[in-house]
């Protein structure tokens, strides 16, 4: 999960919401970051009540059954395999995209 946020957000979408939004993107990061910073919290309350190990599906299996628990476990275990297809495509676009376009830094020698 560390590898998807550090390759993908750290260094993949700046530039992509700065094309988006120009000089009001620190203010998108800072509205984004309130966003995430309420789920955390609510995570870790959650997360306060239990002292097992289970996370997402632990909650909802308490919370709503076993079905849903193992629905919950499966979508959140789906999610962070794709999400790690990210960073790949991050690094895979900027390749190409220097490939074809190569930066004005760039010096053509012979």
């Amino acid at each position: 999960m560390l590898n998807t946020m550090i390759g993908a957000s750290i260094f993949g979408l700046p530039s992509l919401i700065a094309a988006r939004l120009g000089r009001l993107s620190p203010i998108a990061y800072f509205i984004a970051f309130a966003g995430v910073a309420v789920i955390a919290a609510c995570l870790a309350e959650v997360a306060s009540y239990f002292q097992e190990a289970g996370g997402p599906y632990l909650y909802a299996r308490e919370a709503f059954g076993r079905f849903v628990g193992i629905q919950i476990g499966w979508l959140t275990w789906l999610s962070r395999i794709s999400a790690c297809d990210m960073p790949a495509r991050t690094v895979s676009r900027s390749a190409a995209s220097s490939a074809i376009a190569p930066s004005s830094s760039t010096v053509a020698i012979g």
